[in-house]
């Protein structure tokens, strides 16, 4: 019988932190959970952050947004977003932009991206709805694709990975937009993470039924001495919230209706 050496499974290991849809801009950011966040990172040693887009909420995405949002305006969104977004010494976030992101580019032509990595030294923008960059021989795409959610939480990650012949396929794929979490480990040779968001659910999604899984990731990943990315680990870091229950104040009549009694 051939013996499999384990020697591949011993090579460099390389470690980044995975979020996405923070929707800065909006009443229902979290900014407390965004900052956690990165002080997590500080303390495992994350020096690089992957952030799937969707930085800011944009504006006029769906009907009703408006009321959604505390600060309008691309200049004034792109302003809050450089002076919150949390900064610390030695972490660097690459992101690309998602369809909120993409309203001014679609309205105006103002590239928002552009506008906060001119701003944050460290904040990189890698492109619009779609990127890839290379660590440790590694193929890592961020990916904000445009579709609404589906019933299966994990149908849009295997279509996307089926759809692309084996040349286009990166060896890791997160997947922002849909406010969910998920792994979906060496599915065609591809490891994918839904990235989560770190904003609170909407009236919009409310209405829609869509959930939001809010929480951030902690991955790690190791190469062996071919290139070969043989080994995958991935922590979600989660946060659940409590939804403020309104106790109504006793009197005669209600005791009465719903048979209460002294």
């Amino acid at each position: 019988m051939k013996q499999i050496p384990i020697s591949s499974y011993r090579g460099r290991w390389y470690k980044f932190g995975c979020l996405g849809d923070t929707h800065l801009c909006s009443k229902y950011e979290r900014l407390d959970v965004l900052n956690a966040a990165y002080k997590v990172f500080r303390k495992e040693g994350v020096k690089a952050v992957f952030h799937g887009g969707d930085v800011l909420d944009g504006e006029r995405v769906y009907r009703g947004q408006e009321y959604e949002l505390h600060t309008i305006g691309a200049t004034s969104q792109v302003k809050y977003v450089v002076d919150k977004y949390p900064h610390f010494r030695g972490i660097t976030t690459y992101f690309c932009t998602g369809n909120h992101d993409l309203s001014h580019w679609k309205r105006s032509q103002v590239d928002v991206g552009r506008m906060i990595t001119e701003r944050r030294s460290d904040m990189m923008y890698l492109g619009q709805e779609e990127a890839d960059v290379m660590i440790g021989g590694v193929r890592i795409r961020l990916s904000h694709p445009g579709k609404g959610a589906a019933y299966s939480l994990s149908y849009h990650p295997q279509k996307y990975i089926e759809a692309l012949s084996g040349g286009q396929k990166p060896n890791i794929l997160l997947i922002a937009h849909y406010h969910k979490a998920e792994l979906l480990p060496c599915y065609r040779n591809v490891f994918a993470l839904q990235c989560g968001t770190l904003q609170s659910q909407t009236p919009f999604m409310r209405r829609n039924n869509l959930a939001a899984h809010v929480g951030f990731w902690i991955v790690e990943f190791c190469v062996d001495k071919d290139g070969s990315l043989m080994r995958f680990k991935a922590e979600f870091f989660a946060y659940y919230e409590q939804r403020e229950v309104q106790e109504i104040p006793e009197n005669r009549f209600l005791s009465k209706v719903m048979g209460g009694s002294k």
